[in-house]
């Protein structure tokens, strides 16, 4: 494999091309390089097999301006070379010129169009096969090459770090074992393009919604019908893993790597009678041409009943009708007609060393057009019979030698055939055990070793040695049948050469139809290990909506390894609700469920059906995770300096339709540090609204969130089950998602009683509550949220219920019951928070910009209002609400189609809040002063010190909170707000 990689003089686009020397293949794409070429790393790893070299601009690998790609690939490809090639031969007129060369016809002109406005790509494919043929000195056929440009743009990215975390391919705790893994599950496929295809669909989830949608079709009709599922499982299996693509590799070599039929090493010399026979690897290669027709027409033949199968069930799906059509009789016939005219139709591949024998003798017809060339059919024929002569002469010594064995020792010996087409006979050690120690007196009752010299029944053997259960030997006879049954055999191989040889050269036509039919065979492999897997483990299909929705969904691997595994569903909406907060006790499943989600987004973009009851997907193009702890020492990296590299990655590249899955950040360094660290990424993500899920233990900040943003961020946990017996504390990890952030905030010591001493955990108790109680007096973030945040909330969720009410499949009746009780629910919901923001007193003005505010921990508790003065509140609130709504309708009357198209509750909602905002501003004035002026007096009597003045507002979601500071045991908390500001207006 050699990688040509071909790099503007900004860094900002790279051009790579990898061939394949061994399957005559080529691939090339365009990156573009954002994050220090992690992208080419992530590409790279895509192939089975690292490049055995890297070929770079000569001038980039000088010692002195040696370039930071050089760098990244010595240090991520240790012991691999990189070379420098001259400057003239990254040339995009000769790629172009070398696509037109060496591609099959019908690729060509894709390709040009592909190539022609990308410079890059075109000079490193120019690079690459300029290598290989010039300085590697292998040639390259005309019209021999797959080439194939690969599209970044669409597919799904996934980094490495992503691909090892899920455990796609390797498993963590053993990356040797393929067992656990996501690939693992998948792989029911039976035949390699198959498989290749699937380890790199896997790698690569398609972002195309046909394309997935396509695969889903074929999965749901070869799923409901049955005989079809079973008709083409046999039809797979009896292509019994032949490569074709191999095959058409082989074909394709023959223009340049042709060699003389063995007919004519057979020279007779004039005066002398001897035979100048081909050599042992001569006729190893002929045997291997032989059996890769062989294997093409047990191939052709396998594929032609599954189109029968597919034709007769009447398949719809543009799959199936794919393999109708490129394996339909009218697209194959030239390739059928030939193999039918020139190889006998009992003749089958075969790995056997007596069938490859007999195939390579008896497969080639005998009565031939004389358009193959072949040998004359009464000389062909007398060679063949000749040979038969000889093998009965060899059988009919065997049997005599088994008459001899079968008087002395009473069993026949068993004539078998070796790998390199000599005859032996054995038997089996017990038959012949008694035997051979008589015949070697003075050796020990235990030894295996067989003498050189020895006799069995009165016959003479040479060559005998034990192979497990069985005695192998032959006589001097024997070899000497042997010897000539072979030469007559290599005789007959010669003769059939010539037509083997020929019909390489007619194939060489078809090469392009032959690779259409295992692109297509490939595909349909994969789709039904798709199908094996949903069918077997009772997958569902998804669907494609804007919003991410799945009910009992289960993790694919974890569930074949534990039956009994709870499944949970998962919910994100496409407005509302991007990112999903997860807290929970250890060991609950934070991790498993948010791998479960990441899992079913790639089997769903994959094509294949996901393990749930129900899902709606929104297709992402990328998806990024955060999950494992490990450092690197080769890079002089820590944990948290690898997990801070990682987010950095995932922060500058993500983007709306990115997955982002994030587990336990801020784990590495003390907890107040990753706390805010935690804090600040998780705000960041909410301002880009990619989807997040994101677990931790921090469960402070799904509040703080929700506190500063509007797009209303979700809050679960994995739930648990605390029972008390006595002092005794016992938590039962149910593995179940419920709403809200955890309860309880000793799930830790909880779990640590099973391990840890009483005495211990005691201390730990008191320490735990002395801990939490002190910062409970430092800090109380937990305040209400302003009247705009929590009625632009309210307005975002009934937008959110009214656009997944109409995306779903209601009839108009229950859509129309159902959007009267979002409208009910809305009103009630609207009435609630505008009433408690009268009651609470909280709606204040803000500060002036720049001014902070000092405000006493131990502010008033304001008193609840009477039955009386809470029904006069509503008496007015209805009242404020007709005289609004009655004005309303006048304007609306005169403005016409000048409203805005909001719908009537937001309307109606906004103009109520405004002027019931603007009321109690009013009315709270001065109840507001006399608060202030109290919790002033109640901190200077209690010699309570703040900071002072500052001269700015922090920014962002801690706003609220400009400093801290211990004084005596009791702290104060200077509160500020600039005018625009998230955060809160005041305590």
């Amino acid at each position: 494999i050699i990688c040509a990689i071909s790099e503007s003089r900004s860094s900002q686009v790279l051009g790579v091309a990898v061939v394949d020397t061994i399957t005559s293949k080529a691939e090339i794409t365009r990156i573009v390089n954002e994050d220090g070429y992690r992208r080419l790393m992530d590409t790279l790893a895509r192939f089975p097999e690292p490049p055995h070299c890297f070929l770079v601009l000569k001038r980039a690998i000088n010692e002195k301006t040696k370039s930071l790609l050089i760098n990244c690939l010595e240090n991520q490809f240790p012991g691999i070379a990189v070379i420098g090639v001259e400057r003239k031969y990254w040339n995009e007129s000769e790629g172009l010129r070398l696509i037109d060369r060496f591609s099959f016809d019908h690729e060509a002109k894709m390709l040009r169009t592909c190539l022609e406005n990308n410079f890059y790509s075109a000079c490193a494919f120019a690079a690459a096969m300029t290598y290989v043929r010039d300085f590697l000195g292998i040639p390259v056929a005309h019209n021999s090459v797959r080439i194939k440009y690969v599209h970044p743009a669409r597919t799904m990215g996934l980094d490495r770090s992503t691909v090892t975390s899920l455990e796609l391919l390797e498993n963590v705790r053993s990356t040797k074992s393929k067992a656990s893994t996501l690939f693992a599950i998948l792989n029911h496929t039976r035949t390699p393009e198959g498989r290749r295809l699937l380890r790199s669909t896997l790698l690569q989830p398609s972002i195309d919604e046909k394309e997935i949608t396509d695969r889903w079709d074929a999965i749901e009709e070869i799923a409901e019908n049955e005989d079809l599922f079973m008709e083409v499982n046999k039809c797979l299996k009896g292509l019994l893993h032949i490569d074709l693509e191999k095959l058409c590799t082989w074909i394709a070599q023959g223009s340049t790597n042709s060699r003389m039929p063995l007919e004519h090493r057979l020279v007779m010399y004039e005066g002398l009678n001897q035979l100048i026979q081909p050599s042992h690897e001569e006729l190893r290669v002929a045997e291997h041409d032989m059996n890769n027709i062989l294997m093409l027409k047990q191939y052709l033949g396998a594929v032609v009943v599954l189109q029968d199968a597919m034709r007769s069930a009447e398949c719809r799906s543009n799959v199936c009708l794919g393999i109708r059509e490129c394996c339909s009789p009218e697209a194959l016939e030239p390739i059928l007609e030939l193999l039918e005219k020139n190889i006998e139709q009992d003749a089958k591949y075969s790995k056997a060393p007596i069938d490859v024998r007999n195939n390579r003798l008896w497969a080639v017809k005998a009565s031939l057009d004389s358009a193959t060339l072949a040998p004359p059919k009464s000389m062909f024929e007398e060679s063949r019979q000749l040979f038969r002569d000889h093998v009965n002469n060899l059988n009919a010594y065997v049997d005599s030698l088994n008459a001899i064995f079968t008087e002395h020792l009473g069993v026949e010996a068993e004539m078998q055939l070796d790998s390199d087409q000599r005859h032996y006979l054995r038997f089996r050690w017990q038959e012949v055990e008694q035997e051979i120690k008589r015949g070697r007196p003075g050796s020990s009752t235990g030894s295996d070793v067989v003498p050189t010299r020895l006799s069995i029944a009165g016959v003479e053997i040479i060559n005998g040695c034990r192979k497990k259960t069985h005695f192998q030997f032959q006589t001097l006879d024997l070899l000497v049948h042997s010897t000539v049954v072979q030469t007559q055999a290599d005789i007959v191989t010669a003769q059939s050469d010539r037509v083997i040889v020929w019909m390489k050269s007619q194939l060489l036509k078809h090469v392009g139809r032959l690779l259409n039919v295992s692109d297509a065979i490939g595909n349909f492999d994969m789709v039904c290990s798709f199908t094996q897997l949903s069918t077997s483990q009772r997958y569902i299909r998804p669907e494609v909506r804007a919003s991410l929705v799945l009910h009992s969904a289960r993790h694919p691997v974890m569930e074949i390894r534990k039956p009994d595994f709870v499944a949970n569903d998962v919910y994100s909406g496409n407005q509302n609700g991007r990112c999903i907060v997860i807290t929970g006790s250890n060991m609950s499943g934070k991790s498993t469920y948010i791998k479960s989600v990441a899992l079913i987004q790639v089997l769903a973009q994959m094509g294949c059906f996901v393990p749930a009851e129900f899902a709606a997907i929104s297709i992402c193009d990328a998806l990024y995770t955060r999950m494992s702890t490990e450092d690197k020492p080769e890079s002089n990296l820590g944990t948290f300096a690898v997990e801070m590299q990682e987010m950095n990655m995932i922060l500058r590249q993500s983007t709306r339709n990115s997955l982002v899955i994030i587990d336990e950040l801020g784990r590495g360094t003390s907890p107040k540090e990753g706390f805010a660290i935690a804090l600040a990424m998780c705000e960041k993500f909410v301002k880009t609204e990619a989807r997040v899920f994101f677990s931790t233990h921090f469960t402070k900040i799904g509040h703080l969130l929700n506190a500063a943003s509007t797009s209303g961020v979700i809050n679960i946990h994995l739930a648990g089950e605390r029972t008390t017996s006595g002092h005794t504390h016992q938590l039962t990890l149910l593995h179940k998602v419920a709403s809200g952030p955890v309860a309880s905030e000793d799930y830790g010591l909880d779990l640590a009683r099973r391990f840890l001493p009483t005495h211990v955990l005691t201390n730990a108790t008191r320490i735990a509550r002395y801990i939490r109680s002190h910062d409970a007096a430092t800090l109380n973030p937990d305040g209400p949220l302003t009247l705009s945040h929590r009625v632009n909330r309210l307005n975002m969720g009934v937008a959110e219920s009214l656009r997944n009410a109409v995306d779903s499949a209601m009839e108009d009746v229950v859509l129309a019951r159902y959007a009267d009780t979002i409208r009910a629910r809305y009103a009630a919901q609207m009435q609630a928070v505008l009433v408690d923001d009268i009651t609470s007193g909280d709606n204040t003005n803000p500060p002036p910009p720049g001014r902070v505010e000092k405000v006493s921990l131990r502010k008033p508790k304001l008193t609840k209002p009477r039955g009386s003065e809470l029904r006069e509140m509503r008496r007015r609130f209805r009242e404020e609400e007709r005289r609004v709504l009655g004005r309303k309708k006048e304007e609306e009357e005169e403005e016409g189609s000048r409203h805005s198209s909001r719908t009537e509750p937001f309307r109606r909602g906004d103009v109520i809040r405004e002027r019931l905002e603007k009321r109690a501003r009013l009315e709270t004035r001065a109840r507001h002063r006399e608060r202030k002026e109290r919790s002033i007096q109640e901190s200077e009597s209690n010699s309570w010190e703040g900071f002072g003045e500052s001269n700015e507002s922090p920014n962002g979601i801690l706003s609220w909170a400009s400093a801290v500071e211990d004084s005596e045991g009791v702290e104060n908390l200077v509160v500020g707000k600039d005018q625009g500001s998230g955060g809160m207006s005041g305590m």
